[in-house]
């Protein structure tokens, strides 16, 4: 597996770990996991960056403000 590099906000010790579900050219989800700090975070984006819930990793949660649209071109692709 090849991934493309996709800088992450300077202010971060570690880039957010981005993974996008495509299904059939159509991404259908988005996870962003924060492993900056004791405990991994995690949040659940729609390819609109609209917030979602799935249920997963709820006591884990955070609010990223991701709206990469780089993300979007390349995981299309």
């Amino acid at each position: 597996m090849v991934e493309q590099y996709i800088p992450g906000n300077t202010n971060q010790l570690i880039p957010y770990d981005i993974k996008a579900f495509c299904f059939y050219g159509v991404i259908k989800l988005i996870l962003i996991i924060d492993k900056n700090g004791a405990k991994i975070k995690y949040e659940w984006l729609d390819e609109n960056f609209a917030r979602i819930d799935t249920g997963r990793f709820k006591e884990s949660l955070f609010q990223s403000n991701f709206k990469n649209m780089t993300l979007i071109a390349y995981a299309k692709n």
